[in-house]
């Protein structure tokens, strides 16, 4: 007569639960450091796109575009005289604008921007600065 063993060991089953829990209390602790980092590159992305898309407008339609940041607020637009706003964006609780740096500037005609100078921000805590530079229209973001 054969015997079939059926089923699992209770050590199998013990093995099994305890790479399980301790899967389940370590993702917790890169998860929010992971969701800090995806919130930190979002926020940068979209402001480096705001900038990108403000100068290209002052480009293509030969007009000066203002932009303005307002800490109280928590907000940033850029703006052209003739036609109002282009970009007013909210930006969220765990971005900070310091005053440090320049708070308003505009993009010339030929997209270069008035005056240069550095804008400072923090974000979840970890500073950095956007450069931009002296009449070539470039800026470059920096963590400090």
């Amino acid at each position: 007569m054969k015997h079939c063993q059926q089923g699992f060991t209770f050590i199998e089953t013990c093995i099994v639960f305890s790479i399980f829990l301790l899967i389940v209390t370590i993702t917790p602790l890169y998860y929010s450091k992971l969701v800090k980092h995806f919130e930190t590159e979002h926020f940068l992305q979209q402001l480096k796109s705001d900038l990108y898309f403000a100068q290209l407008y002052s480009l293509t339609k030969e007009r000066e575009v203002y932009a303005r940041f307002y800490p109280d607020v928590e907000k940033y637009f850029f703006r052209d005289p003739l036609v109002g706003y282009i970009v007013e964006r909210k930006y969220p609780d765990y971005v900070e604008f310091l005053y440090d740096g320049i708070i308003e500037f505009k993009f010339n005609i030929s997209g270069s921007t008035y005056p240069s100078g550095s804008l400072y921000l923090k974000i979840h805590g970890q500073k950095y600065r956007i450069i931009f530079h002296l009449g070539r229209g470039r800026f470059e973001v920096r963590k400090q």
